[in-house]
């Protein structure tokens, strides 16, 4: 997608791709692995005694992923299932990317709820805009119900209280 769109290939890529099969979601399913690095693709390959020394070429990536899923009884119908179309695969690498300017808050929130501030377009000026204005309140509005009176991020107190907590260190309350 990135290297596509850096070559002005997108539309092109785009017209002769159907979709794009994410296999790090089956991997990590099947493995229940969890930190960092746990299910790269070279760990996973010596896990599995399987010859790695060639890793991050591209086609010995793919013979390598080949035989790491038949280690983990990944058939070809779960990697169709997991399959994202272009635009799903866009928004998701957005959102990716969107995620990051929140890292910050990555202590006093989840994974959830710094996803759900994304999708509502919250960013992180404008819940420290919130909460200088009005401290655990103005965050309780940002972050409460949106224009159809249903909950953009989170009504919960403690959640509400951690990120206030945070701010009030950060900005020195």
């Amino acid at each position: 997608m990135v290297a596509a769109k850096k070559v002005y290939m997108e539309n092109h890529f785009q017209s002769v791709v159907l979709g794009i099969a994410d296999t790090l979601p089956l991997i990590k399913k099947c493995t229940k692995l969890k930190g960092k690095g746990a299910n790269k693709l070279e760990s996973l390959a010596n896990k599995f005694g399987i010859e790695a020394s060639q890793v991050h070429d591209a086609v010995h990536d793919v013979r390598i992923l080949e035989k790491i899923s038949k280690k983990l009884n990944i058939v070809y119908d779960n990697i169709v299932e997991s399959t994202l179309t272009w635009g799903e695969a866009i928004k998701k690498k957005n959102l990716s990317v969107k995620i990051k300017s929140l890292e910050m808050l990555k202590n006093c929130t989840s994974i959830g709820i710094r996803q759900k501030m994304i999708l509502s377009d919250i960013t992180y000026d404008m819940i420290l805009e919130a909460y200088k204005e009005g401290g655990i309140k103005g965050l309780s509005i940002l972050l409460g119900n949106d224009e159809n009176r249903r909950i953009a991020v989170t009504k919960n107190s403690k959640c509400l209280q951690k990120i206030s907590n945070y701010l009030k260190t950060k900005l020195g309350y």
